[in-house]
């Protein structure tokens, strides 16, 4: 679960954790646009286009967002919460069958969560401070 502290814009001495947790949304944000792209051309949703891709990616980000601000002291309800909405914004935006939407789900949280990994991987700290990576 990531946890949306933006305490660098709140004028403490740690403002470039602020700007550094935007830089990563934004990194977040393209890899949903990705995954939606790759979704797209690998299952022919109903409704296809470019302002979909780009919709659902901001769709995806707001609704993480917005869990995880409301949920911010239970991760794991926020969590769940997410990836149940996630699934039926999926569904719905794309016109996808129940079956297919599983498949256009996860892919874009497979780009997501191979990005950030990667970048955990390169520099942990860092993708620690800014995500607010919070298990319990």
């Amino acid at each position: 679960m990531i946890n949306y502290n933006l305490v660098g814009f709140a004028g403490s001495d740690s403002s470039w954790i602020g700007y550094g947790a935007m830089l990563m949304y934004i990194v977040i944000f393209v890899c949903f646009m990705l995954g939606n792209w790759l979704s797209s051309k690998l299952m022919k949703p109903t409704y296809p286009g470019w302002g979909r891709i780009l919709y659902g990616a901001l769709l995806l980000l707001c609704t993480n967002i917005v869990f995880s601000l409301v949920f911010f002291q239970m991760p794991l309800l926020a969590t769940i919460f997410t990836v149940v909405a996630w699934y039926f914004e999926v569904k719905f935006l794309c016109g996808y069958s129940w079956g297919k939407a599983i498949a256009g789900w996860l892919l874009p949280i497979a780009v997501a969560a191979i990005v950030v990994l990667v970048l955990w991987l390169i520099w942990p700290s860092w993708i620690v401070s800014v995500l607010g990576f919070k298990l319990i």
